[in-house]
């Protein structure tokens, strides 16, 4: 999932998110299944307005454990 990207390149969580799309600095996007809706449909829209790829991943404890924290993580963003 993240194996391949340079820590540098890994930002975490909803607000770390929304700001890398908004200054279009996204590349993609990993969302946790059981992250709540409400959190993350912002993010899933302004994905889809700017083409920026969607993966999915089981637990935000799993995404967490990706990313080297001790907590869950709902969404994660891989930039430029």
């Amino acid at each position: 999932m993240l194996e391949d990207v340079p820590r540098e390149k890994i930002l975490v969580g909803v607000k770390q998110t929304k700001k890398a799309l908004k200054e279009k600095q996204a590349l993609k996007v990993i969302i946790a299944d059981d992250a709540q809706m409400h959190i993350i449909s912002p993010i899933i829209e302004a994905c889809k307005a700017d083409n920026i790829t969607i993966e999915r991943t089981e637990s935000m404890e799993k995404l967490g454990k990706a990313v080297n924290i001790d907590v869950g993580a709902a969404v994660v963003v891989v930039i430029k």
